[in-house]
């Protein structure tokens, strides 16, 4: 396993946690609704291609990717349209909607909610992804792994199935990042569920409320292997994407 760093994009971060992630893991990154998850994911991949000259894999389990690449599109400029053409970023769409698929697009024929869904097929397309781009990637993200969950009736078969896709990203030597829902009034990460315990690290985006405003505040909660800090940490979601600010305290 290799034990580079592989840098988040997210500004403010990266120097927190030694320079980066340690590569070949799977990390959470938890956060109520609006809280950012899905631009910090797809910070990760596009800054991963611009300034690393690396490339990257979304996988989507929610929203459907056309109107994903529109929102970020609008939001912030990222063109991931013209990284896929440009075989830079591959897209594997599991989600429930199966609406403008572009022909570049790794559609899985049981999607996400189907009796047909299964996780090996989400990693066959993963795998095949991989080999798509040029350099074959190192990250990838899952969004989410909540609505994985859903598929799943007992915490047993959650576990389970939660274990093979973990196992079968991280033999494919992907840094990935797992997005999940995380209700706004819940501090305790462990409540969450099984993929806490098994994630290499956890980040949290909290929305706390205070009166009339909201305050969001980042938090490292779990990081194998190294030192950090859990103290709750400003961050803001601007024109350039999620940027955390170490130093600043939290005024609640």
């Amino acid at each position: 396993m290799s034990t580079s760093r592989v840098r988040t994009g997210i500004r403010g971060l990266d120097r927190l946690i030694g320079g980066g992630l340690p590569g070949g893991y799977c990390y959470l990154v938890l956060g109520g609704p609006g809280a950012g998850k899905t631009t910090f994911g797809i910070q990760y991949l596009v800054k991963g291609i611009i300034d690393d000259q690396e490339t990257g894999i979304y996988v989507t389990f929610d929203e459907p990717p056309f109107s994903l690449m529109n929102n970020v599109r609008e939001s912030f400029g990222w063109d991931l349209s013209g990284l896929e053409a440009r075989q830079k970023l591959a897209i594997v769409d599991a989600s429930p909607m199966e609406i403008d698929v572009s022909a570049r697009t790794l559609r899985v024929k049981g999607s996400l909610g189907t009796e047909d869904f299964s996780i090996d097929s989400v990693l066959g397309l993963v795998s095949e992804a991989k080999r798509r781009v040029t350099p074959p990637a190192k990250r990838c993200v899952i969004d989410s792994i909540s609505g994985l969950l859903f598929q799943y009736e007992s915490p047993f078969q959650q576990r389970q199935q939660l274990l093979k896709l973990m196992k079968g990203l991280t033999e494919m030597r992907l840094t990935t990042l797992l997005l999940g829902e995380l209700p706004e009034e819940t501090i305790d990460y462990q409540r969450f569920g099984p993929e806490a315990f098994l994630a290499q690290g956890v980040f949290v985006m909290h929305n706390i409320r205070t009166k009339n405003t909201i305050t969001q505040v980042f938090q490292i909660r779990k990081l194998r292997g190294q030192k950090f800090s859990k103290e709750m940490i400003p961050y803001n979601i601007g024109e350039q994407g999620v940027e955390v600010y170490p130093g600043d305290k939290v005024f609640t």
